[in-house]
């Protein structure tokens, strides 16, 4: 009896100390109903649409719904809501992939309640209309777009302290009579802030770093005299209102082309510059910008008090330089020889993020027959690409955005001759180079007249256009035999 209890003992002892992996829980819903009934399932982890989903009339105004620490994944589908209802509410959950829109509202999504949606993450969503956040700190905006169906496109109620990383935001030029009988705009600016202050502090936050704002009537912020305003940097706009919300010692630009001028700090002055050509502008007004990648043509000037260089080329202050191609040479990998083994890799001295394409006489390579690595720009392009190309020397050239090239010449040299020992019923090559109607007749197994390598020799043989002959698959042997196909 006691060897039992001790064996018991044991086993629940083992059970106590050992991990339990629990695999998170996840359901597929593809109707309103199936929504209501699970969304607030503790059972389920993950909730996924199937379908779009039209919640009208599945929830009254105010309502709110608890999905802490689940993801809701859209997967690509539309959910339809209506004003406040539901309010998404409770700590740690994701919305994710995919477009939102309220039937009756200015807002897309409401966002935090009583409870707060305390590190929660929206990403990826298209909105048409914008985010209501309330009582909610450290709420993530990632890689969203929302357009204002009025008010703004994203509003930080009181208690909201919110991240934006990337994505597009603008506002409408619509218009509503208000009790006065006067026309006034229903999205005043992008982004508005609540007012008022808690302890010295504002009650509520909003930090915008990779984004690009659109404002399409009145202002980029509402009401900054006397409101929170936000920090801004890495970021776009096509007022110069932008700079008012700019991080101190951030870069600052003006870029224009065709007519059309915008605005840009930080890193994202780099990506608009890029995005100019010979008909395009850029004014650097204040900070110190490394202009990379930038096709020729580019118009630079320098009316700040940094440094600023364009393709390695240094701008003075007060002057203009105009882009040209940077000048690259080959670091490592020039006049090499492929022997049939192995790859073949090419170091260029331009920069792996501005790395655009690869020639090899003349034509473009495709990005399947090779790969790229960073440091600098290596390209390696693989057997089977380096094994269609005929015996002697070729020429590869390594291009980047800017219109920068470097050029490499390297050498093919496979042996093209087999050993007796390595096939003892080597076929005779025929007097002609017309291709008989039959040549092998016992090895026309399709009985067409046209032996394949295949057919001849093997399964592991083809035949190499190159060549004119049959090779032996992953090998350099090859039969010298233009009369089989």
């Amino acid at each position: 009896m006691k060897k039992i209890l001790t064996s018991i003992l044991s086993v629940m002892i083992i059970i106590g100390l050992t991990t339990i992996n629990i695999v998170a829980q996840e359901i597929t819903i593809s109707t309103p109903d199936e929504f209501v009934q699970n969304i607030e399932d503790e059972t389920y982890e993950i909730i996924t649409l199937g379908a779009d989903i039209d919640l009208t009339g599945k929830y009254s105004q105010n309502e709110t719904i608890n999905i802490a620490n689940k993801t809701l994944n859209l997967n690509g589908h539309k959910l339809t809501l209506r004003h406040m209802a539901p309010i998404f509410d409770g700590a740690n959950y994701i919305i994710r992939n995919g477009t939102i829109e309220s039937t009756n509202s200015h807002y897309a999504i409401f966002v935090g309640d009583s409870i707060g949606a305390d590190n929660a993450v929206l990403e990826d969503l298209n909105c048409i209309g914008g985010f209501n956040i309330y009582n909610s700190t450290n709420v993530t905006l990632r890689n969203c777009t929302a357009v204002a169906k009025g008010y703004y496109a994203i509003w930080c109620d009181e208690g909201a302290f919110v991240n934006v990383e990337g994505g597009s935001y603008s506002n409408t030029t619509d218009v509503y009579n208000n009790s006065d009988g006067e026309a006034v705009l229903s999205s005043p600016s992008v982004i508005g802030l609540a007012s008022g202050q808690e302890s010295g502090k504002f009650i509520a936050s909003l930090n915008i770093d990779g984004a690009e704002m659109i404002v399409n009537s009145g202002d980029l912020v509402l009401d900054p005299e006397t409101r929170p305003t936000p920090i801004i940097d890495n970021s776009s706009c096509n007022i110069s209102e932008l700079f008012d919300y700019t991080i101190d010692g951030s870069a600052e630009a003006s870029y224009s082309k065709n007519g059309s001028t915008g605005y840009a700090v930080g890193n994202t002055i780099n990506e608009k510059a890029k995005e100019l050509d010979g008909n395009g502008t850029i004014e650097i007004l204040s900070g110190s910008v490394d202009l990379t990648g930038l096709p020729e043509g580019v118009k630079v000037t320098n009316n700040g008090e940094g440094t600023v260089t364009v393709n390695g080329v240094d701008v003075a202050k007060g002057t203009e330089v105009e882009s040209k191609p940077a000048t690259y040479v080959i670091v490592e990998g020039d006049n090499q020889t492929w022997t049939g083994s192995g790859e073949l890799s090419i170091k260029g001295s331009g920069e792996y993020k501005d790395f655009d394409h690869v020639e090899v006489d003349g034509s473009v390579v495709d990005s399947s027959n090779y790969s790229k690595t960073e440091g600098s720009t290596i390209i390696t392009f693989n057997g089977a690409y380096l094994n269609t190309l005929s015996n002697g020397q070729h020429t590869a050239v390594l291009y980047w955005t800017d219109g920068g090239s470097a050029k490499a010449t390297f050498s093919i040299n496979v042996n093209t001759s087999a050993s007796d020992s390595d096939h003892t019923s080597r076929p005779t090559k025929p007097s002609s180079d017309n291709k008989p109607e039959k040549v092998y007749d016992p090895y026309d197994t399709n009985k067409d007249g046209v032996v394949t390598c295949e057919e001849k020799y093997g399964e592991d043989w083809y035949w190499n256009e190159k060549t004119k002959a049959c090779m032996v698959k992953g090998y350099s042997a090859i039969i010298v035999d233009t009369a089989t196909r």
